[in-house]
């Protein structure tokens, strides 16, 4: 093996365009045309194949390889960032931390993303991160966090049927999809699962699932299939329930429920196109797509931080084919910009926009907005409220018992006693009669 680097300077034979970002630090491969990645799974195994010399740069300093470079990961489920080193060695970060992630991409030739389970030797994630000298690595690392993958053009869906409980129904098609990952740009091809970029996308696409498992919630993936969800016992669709003690489990939607599924595409060169399981049940249509947005704030941890979400189905309960479910919505969200560049959670309270007032449907606390329909308070209380003042404010146990149950007053009136009163003769007082409180006055 020979490794040779030159240092950066106007003498050497490199664009002068190069030579101007020298100070915030080149990183990453001159191309990825003039070298091969490939991945053993029985070995762990990721090798790094030049197929001319292959040039690269850490530091600023330009290195090259021309003979093939393998590292066999670690058996540690999770993330595993594999680098090329100023030595001409494959390194691993295992289960790095963003503020690790950060510090290699800014430092060293990124080579591979791979996302190991050791629970069932499988690699649901085996990307290609052979990024360009073209941007800094600080440029890297800020489209990195803020900008992520990003969609251009294609992942058409058809050959499906809303509201068909068959597996005709619901299958489907994808057509080609593209999308950058920073200075990659990662196309997909409807083809052989083989070949890297491609798998079967027409004639029903063949789509895994992406899931945590029950043995310590490490990403799983069940294998592609033309039907890509999953079920329980029954069998009915099923969603990945957190059990809250660290594992997930295979719940099936209870009869007449929702659940929701996630058409996602990712940098994984195995099976690009993936479906990711839903987390909830829900009773209704409705509450499926407001509580997703929920589920879509979870998915800071998913296998491939480069990814972005096509498809949202709203998955049906109902009896009919393999799943006993149907498609009752597929929302499109392929300009939305859902991405891994949420990878890191972000604090709610650091968010711009809070006190807008942009969601019609929620109740102000300050009571300036009217309800558009009765409120049902689902058996719960209504606490610590003033008497009314107003004929219809409402009023509290306390205040109507107080005036239901209000002292008798009596009075003494006294009248002639030669006079006698039959009934129906009228007493008339022409004296003022004062009774205090809130009481009645009854005449024997």
């Amino acid at each position: 093996m020979t490794i040779t680097w030159e240092k950066l300077a106007f003498q050497d034979a490199v664009d002068v365009n190069t030579v101007a970002i020298a100070s915030q630090g080149i990183v990453g491969f001159e191309n990825n045309t003039d070298s091969t990645l490939s991945w053993d799974i029985g070995n762990r195994r990721l090798t790094l194949t030049p197929t001319t010399t292959t040039y690269y740069w850490v530091a600023s300093i330009r290195y090259s390889i021309s003979s093939a470079k393998t590292i066999d990961i670690a058996d540690t489920s999770g993330s595993h960032f594999i680098y090329l080193d100023a030595a001409g060695v494959l390194q691993e970060l295992v289960n790095p931390t963003h503020t690790e992630v950060d510090a290699a991409i800014v430092g060293v030739a990124l080579t591979a993303w791979i996302y190991w389970n050791t629970n069932n030797n499988t690699a649901p994630v085996v990307a290609d991160e052979r990024h360009g000298v073209n941007m800094s690595g600080e440029t890297h690392h800020w489209l990195h966090d803020h900008i992520g993958a990003r969609y251009k053009e294609g992942g058409g869906l058809s050959a499906y049927t809303l509201e068909t409980a068959s597996d005709a129904g619901i299958s489907f098609d994808v057509t080609d999809v593209e999308f950058y990952d920073e200075d990659l740009e990662h196309e997909i091809e409807d083809g052989v699962a083989s070949n890297q970029y491609e798998q079967v996308l027409t004639g029903d696409a063949e789509i895994p699932v992406l899931y945590r498992d029950d043995v310590d919630g490490t990403w799983a993936e069940q294998a592609a299939s033309t039907l890509p969800y999953m079920v329980g016992g029954t069998p009915r669709i099923a969603y990945n329930k957190d059990d809250g003690d660290g594992t997930w489990s295979q719940a099936e939607v209870p009869n007449g429920d929702y659940c929701v599924y996630w058409l996602v595409v990712t940098n994984d060169w195995q099976y690009p196109v993936k479906m990711v399981q839903g987390s909830a049940v829900y009773a209704t249509e409705k509450l499926a797509l407001a509580g997703a947005q929920t589920e879509i704030l979870n998915f800071h941890d998913l296998p491939a931080e480069e990814f972005f979400v096509l498809y949202q189905f709203i998955m049906h309960d109902a009896s009919g084919g393999t799943t006993d479910a149907e498609i009752i919505d597929i929302v499109d969200f392929r300009v939305a910009g859902i991405t891994g560049a949420s990878y890191t959670p972000v604090d709610h309270g650091s968010l711009g926009g809070l006190g807008d007032d942009d969601h019609s449907q929620y109740l102000l606390v300050d009571g300036t907005r009217a309800m558009s329909g009765a409120l049902n308070m689902g058996t719960q209380k209504i606490n610590n409220v003033v008497d009314p003042a107003l004929d219809q404010d409402a009023a509290t146990k306390k205040y109507v018992d107080d005036d239901r149950f209000a002292p008798l007053i009596e009075a003494t009136l006294t009248v002639p006693t030669a006079t006698t009163y039959l009934a129906g003769d009228e007493l008339e007082i022409t004296d003022t009669l004062d009774i205090e409180g809130s009481g009645r006055m009854i005449l024997q």
